[in-house]
């Protein structure tokens, strides 16, 4: 499996048979230089435009978003590669006054290639124990760390590194030279975690987990 981070918090994953799923596109606005893109699938976790450009995309990929207050389960097949992903939304909040302040968000998991990810969106607060054990074993954390009243902040990050545990740890929405809007930088969760590793480029493929919990911190190289 390949991974890029193209930004804020957008991944594009790529399964061994060529299957793309892409998170979380983001609008022109934003100010990262996203290239025309084409995909598969398409996560959507909140209705913002920071996360929810799917009109961006090249051509017609199936879009999943939650559409009802609860949970939600979808099953989706991809006819050229003959993989089917199925994608399950945790109910949550942007923010900690229950989505009075910027509305709802969802979390979602799905596995591609023997990996669970969890892509926790616009998460603005720590996790519930009973959120924690329905979202269950993570491989692949994709985790908001800069705060600015917008999502967890380097602290609440912590803490929901600790509750899910998963081995690799992708820190995002953050300040960069491209964002700032109120942001701290990634270095602000750096310095609480025992394992780091800064790559040199915005992509990593991914065979196997790391013995010890390891955040990667991506460059934007687009």
């Amino acid at each position: 499996m390949i991974v890029r981070w193209l930004g804020h918090s957008c991944f594009l994953f790529y399964s061994k048979k060529g299957t793309r799923i892409l998170v979380d596109p983001y609008s022109e606005s934003v100010g990262y230089p996203l290239p025309p893109l084409t995909c598969d699938i398409v996560v959507v976790s909140h209705e913002h435009q920071d996360h929810n450009a799917v009109w961006r995309i090249v051509g017609n990929p199936f879009v999943v978003k939650r559409n009802n207050p609860g949970l939600c389960e979808y099953e989706v097949p991809v006819k050229f590669t003959g993989e089917t992903f199925v994608f399950k939304g945790f109910p949550t909040y942007h923010d900690e006054a229950l989505g009075r302040k910027r509305g709802p968000n969802t979390v979602f998991t799905w596995e591609m290639d023997h990996f669970t990810i969890c892509h926790l969106g616009d998460l603005g607060h720590p996790l519930s124990q009973e959120q924690t054990e329905a979202i269950g074993k993570v491989d692949i954390l994709l985790l908001p760390v800069g705060g600015g009243n917008q999502v967890l902040d380097a602290n609440q990050a912590t803490l929901v590194v600790h509750a899910l545990q998963p081995p690799f740890i992708f820190p995002m929405h953050y300040k960069t030279q491209y964002v700032d809007n109120g942001l701290e930088s990634v270095a602000h969760f750096l310095k609480l975690m025992p394992q780091v590793e800064v790559l040199k480029t915005n992509q990593l493929e991914i065979t196997g987990v790391p013995r010890e919990p390891t955040v990667v911190v991506f460059q934007i190289s687009l």
